[in-house]
């Protein structure tokens, strides 16, 4: 994670020392948590603090975790094949919750008469 000191300089803030072997494809910070929180492509999602120490990860049965939100300093929402709802204050061992998606009928994509 770097900081931009100014307009031509970068300041290495942290680095990870595990040698990841896959993709990260979503970060988002949330300030109140003080939290960076990560998706993976391997369904894991891991929190860091502000020094870049690792501080929870969790893994769910979802191959790939697309992206993530904050929903409060102690709720994250990350995408995958549903809508998965995190809960810190229960520990990260497991979604809380797994929205799925409604299948209906298709929608038209032309206005019908």
């Amino acid at each position: 994670c770097y900081r931009v000191s100014s307009s031509t300089t970068l300041s290495l803030l942290w680095k990870s020392q595990a040698q990841q072997e896959f993709a990260t494809l979503g970060v988002s910070w949330n300030e109140q948590a003080g939290a960076l929180a990560a998706a993976n492509e391997d369904g894991s999602l891991v929190l860091y603090n502000a020094n870049g120490e690792h501080t929870a990860s969790a893994t769910c049965q979802e191959t790939e975790l697309f992206g993530l939100c904050w929903q409060s300093p102690s709720k994250l929402l990350t995408a995958s094949s549903a809508v998965l709802v995190w809960d810190r204050r229960a520990g990260l061992s497991a979604p809380a919750r797994k929205l799925e998606p409604v299948l209906e009928a298709a929608a038209p994509l032309a206005p019908q008469p």
